[in-house]
């Protein structure tokens, strides 16, 4: 009878680590584009990525993402915003505020894990995470 409380403890902490995971935070989709794009994403396989900021700028140091330069001056200042489930605008200026540029992209897939975005010129780029 003395071993009664033992198996008690035992049993309890069995059932107490056996609930417990490591996994990250599970995605269930559907998910809002503006929830899921928040992060950093590898860009067509990678090793480059870009980081959408939750307000509204991208860190795309590589240019991986989306690159433009007009009359030898270079739009590395970028940002984005949502429009609907299916739409992205995305901004890009000159560090000094002289030169923008906006493209208008399509969202054609929007998992958890990959996101495919379809430019104007009908080229797409896959973000997977």
């Amino acid at each position: 009878m003395k071993k009664f409380p033992f198996f008690i403890l035992l049993f309890s902490a069995l059932v107490f680590f056996s609930n417990c995971d490591n996994e990250e935070e599970s995605c269930d989709p559907p998910i809002s584009l503006a929830q899921n794009i928040v992060g950093v994403w590898t860009v067509d396989g990678g090793p480059e990525t870009a980081e959408f900021k939750a307000d509204g700028t991208i860190i795309d140091s590589d240019d991986a993402l989306l690159y433009l330069s007009v009359n030898d001056i270079e739009l590395s200042e970028k940002s984005y915003t949502i429009i609907s489930e299916t739409e992205i605008e995305m901004m890009l200026e000159s560090p000094d505020g002289f030169a923008s540029a906006t493209e208008d992209i399509t969202v054609s897939k929007n998992d958890c894990d990959e996101i495919i975005l379809v430019f104007s010129g009908g080229f797409s780029t896959t973000l997977t995470r």
